[in-house]
């Protein structure tokens, strides 16, 4: 965000004028999200897979424990 907003900005940018602005990072819950467009939802199928099926990881290592015990 510039402190320096519109018609002067640009003005004095093209003049070599160094405006500084500050980084904003916003948050969204995924509703409001997508609501202002910022991401999309993800097809049915595709909500439908898990983590560990996405990447085709073997077996959980809860039941390896079980295995070595």
């Amino acid at each position: 965000v510039s402190p320096i907003r519109g018609q002067i900005s640009s003005e004095l940018e093209r003049q070599g004028t160094y405006v500084s602005r500050k980084p904003v990072t916003r948050y969204y819950c995924i509703s409001c999200a997508i609501h202002r467009g910022i991401v999309r939802p993800r097809a049915e199928e595709e909500r439908k897979l898990t983590r560990t099926t996405r990447t085709q990881r073997g077996i959980p290592l809860k039941f390896l424990k079980k295995q070595i015990v």
